[in-house]
C-alpha cells in the first residue's frame, strides 16, 4: 500500500477536526498525525535544500566553464592587476581544448 501524501494526510486530519466531539484517543491520534506530517515536511524541505545547494554548485561550475570558453573563443582577456604575468591561452589542434602557454 502506498504511503499517503502530505496533502492527503492533512485533508484526513481536516475531516477529523470537522467533528465537534472527540474522545481522548481521537485527540491523541490527531496530534500524532499532525506531528508526523510536520516531520515529513521537515524531511522533504531538508532534501530540497540539499538538492538546491547541489544545483547551485553545478550552475556555478557551468558558469565558470562558459566564461573560460567565451574568453577563448572571443579572444577576450580578463582584466589583470598590475604586476601579474599575462597568461596566454591556445587551443590544442587535436582535441580543441584550451591550454596555457605560460
Amino acid at each position: 500500500m502506498e504511503t499517503p501524501s502530505i496533502r492527503e494526510r492533512l485533508l484526513k486530519m481536516r475531516e477529523l477536526l470537522a467533528g465537534s466531539v472527540w474522545s481522548e484517543a481521537e485527540a491523541q491520534r490527531l496530534w500524532e498525525g499532525l506531528w508526523e506530517v510536520c516531520l515529513s515536511m521537515a524531511e522533504r524541505l531538508r532534501e530540497l535544500e540539499a538538492y538546491q545547494e547541489e544545483m547551485g554548485l553545478y550552475l556555478e561550475a557551468i558558469d565558470e566553464d562558459l566564461a573560460e570558453l567565451e574568453a577563448v573563443i572571443t579572444g577576450a582577456e580578463d582584466e589583470e592587476e598590475e604586476g601579474e604575468e599575462e597568461t596566454l591561452l591556445d587551443l590544442c589542434p587535436r582535441c580543441r581544448r584550451p591550454f596555457s602557454l605560460s
